[in-house]
């Protein structure tokens, strides 16, 4: 079994505990260059308002073969469209956005 490290973002709503992790295999050739966790200003009352569904993100920053690029892993809110599409936005105008390379030529293509 490979070893792995672990960002794990940890969130108290009501009683019960949410967690994103991302995962990371220990290799000398991957080196991770900044981890990163948060949490979505834009929630979701649910239950008249007795509870409050609070989602965040878990990004790092990696570098493999001498390329960087950015992880993330999220949970949108599920109980709401709206919430989920302003959620989404969030994540595309903060933590997604990066001023790392982009080379169009190496993004994989996509079918239908």
């Amino acid at each position: 079994m490979r070893s792995c490290r672990a960002a794990i973002r940890r969130r108290w709503t009501s009683g019960s505990t949410l967690r994103d992790a991302l995962l990371v295999r220990v290799d000398k050739k991957i080196k991770i260059r900044r981890v990163r966790t948060g949490l979505y200003p834009t929630t979701t009352p649910l239950f008249a308002g007795l509870v409050t569904a609070r989602r965040g993100w878990v990004l790092a920053d990696a570098t493999v073969g001498g390329r960087t690029f950015r992880v993330i892993t999220t949970h949108l809110e599920s109980f709401n469209d709206t919430s989920q599409v302003a959620q989404g936005q969030e994540l595309a105008q903060g933590p997604a956005a990066t001023s790392l390379p982009d080379d169009p030529a190496r993004r994989p293509q996509l079918t239908r």
